[in-house]
């Protein structure tokens, strides 16, 4: 039952996350259901954010929404301070 549970929010997650909401909204309510820590929980929104993202990424540079040129001076401040 656990496992189908978790399916099912990945699921509701998913198609909300796709309509530009944010799958966490609905995401970590969710899974506090489940009796899971906040640590596990946080956890597992950050690794579901990765597929998401990576499809949603697709889809932008498909569209040729996503424009490569000045794309450096973006990434490389947020990873640094990500660090930090």
């Amino acid at each position: 039952m656990n496992i189908f549970l978790l399916v099912l929010f990945g699921f509701l997650a998913g198609i909300i996350g796709g309509m530009g909401m944010g799958g966490g909204t609905v995401l970590v309510p969710l899974l506090s259901f489940l009796d899971l820590e906040q640590k596990v929980i946080q956890g597992i929104n950050l690794v579901s954010f990765l597929p998401m993202c990576i499809v949603a990424l697709c889809f932008h540079c498909k569209k040729g929404l996503v424009k490569s040129k000045n794309i450096l001076y973006v990434v490389l401040p947020a990873v640094v301070f990500a660090v930090v």
